[in-house]
């Protein structure tokens, strides 16, 4: 009965996609219509901002099935839960520190290794620790972080650091990266998702992500690298352009300030965030206990029927009512934009 609720979800989302598709396609017209005709920024931007919106709801809809992230801070057992959820073994589904694992359906068993592009690698992760070093100067291109020259250990500019493990990031980010950044974001295809994740192991802060395919996927999962542990800012890269319906925060032991700032993150995915107590029945001070799930996540049986049964059932309900609410903000938020096409004579997207 579960199963054809979840496989409803999944339908009634990929019946979506052609009208979406159409809606971005009619408004990336109107866009071009409108820079031919001279339109100002303004309406320009808010034309991009419909765009953008559709796109989050194609994001969803293409997805098809009911997707999960999990995540937390390090050690709190999230590759274990993602395994317990899908059934499957480290070797199937292996975690590498650092670097986001999905798994989803597939035409065949494989898995993609996506790496950064130097900009991307810029961005979310050289940028974050040359703020909070105060370090004045970014290497520009994959040429200048080859080069680039970080404090060692033994140097005065590393005695007076107060964040010497964001400085070990940079030299491991500077010495390792290197090869993949060379591909410029370019996927690579390995057959065995352990071979995948040794490439991004090796590099981890050079890959995106590792994607592991499988032909019977009832529930897309994200396995997520640990944040918290130092600073939000450098952690925000995990859930960037993450479409989850509903994201696991993993947490064992007492609720410490790593679990805040990874709960601060992991809300940056704009999904609902559900607290997992790992091997405990106590809700950690400050968690809604109605938002609460309770297993070991090492107890595949515990797990199935104490996290992932009232999960999808909540989510079988919730769900439609949530994908016709997103779909309905961005067309109501299209509005204002069409009451400027008049102006330029351009006419609205069909539909």
């Amino acid at each position: 009965m579960l199963e054809d609720e979840v496989a409803a979800v999944g339908a009634a989302r990929r019946a979506w996609v052609p009208g979406v598709v159409a809606e971005v396609a009619g408004w990336r017209r109107v866009e071009q219509a409108l820079t031919r005709a001279g339109a100002g920024s303004r309406l320009l931007a808010g034309v991009s901002g419909v765009i953008s919106d559709l796109r989050r709801v194609l994001a969803r809809a293409d997805q098809g099935a009911i997707t999960v992230a999990v995540g937390g801070k390090p050690g709190t057992g999230k590759s274990t839960l993602v395994r317990a959820i899908a059934g499957l073994g480290p070797a199937a589904l292996p975690s590498v520190a650092g670097v986001r694992l999905a798994l989803r359906a597939g035409p065949r068993r494989a898995a993609t290794v996506v790496p950064r592009t130097f900009a991307d690698l810029r961005a979310t992760h050289l940028r974050p620790r040359h703020l909070l070093l105060g370090l004045p100067d970014i290497p520009t291109s994959a040429a200048d972080l080859r080069t680039w020259r970080y404090p060692e250990p033994g140097d005065q500019d590393y005695l007076a650091c107060a964040h010497p493990s964001l400085l070990a990031d940079l030299r491991a980010i500077r010495s390792s990266s290197v090869e993949l950044l060379d591909r410029q974001g370019g996927p690579l295809l390995v057959d065995d998702p352990r071979t995948a994740a040794t490439i991004a192991a090796e590099a981890p802060h050079a890959v995106r992500e590792v994607v592991v395919e499988r032909e019977r996927v009832p529930i897309a999962l994200w396995d997520l690298p640990g944040t918290g542990a130092v600073a939000v800012s450098t952690d925000l890269h995990v859930v960037d352009d993450l479409a989850a319906d509903v994201v696991l925060q993993v947490v064992r032991g007492h609720w410490c300030d790593a679990d805040t700032r990874a709960a601060v993150v992991l809300r940056e995915a704009g999904a609902p965030v559900v607290v997992v107590v790992n091997g405990g029945d106590v809700v950690p001070r400050g968690v809604d206990p109605a938002t609460t799930l309770h297993a070991d996540v090492r107890d595949r049986e515990a797990v199935a029927a104490d996290i992932v049964t009232p999960l999808l059932r909540d989510l079988a309900n919730t769900l439609p009512i949530a994908d016709a609410e997103l779909l309905a903000a961005a067309r109501v938020g299209a509005r204002p934009v069409l009451t400027g096409l008049a102006e330029h004579a351009v006419d609205p997207p069909a539909g």
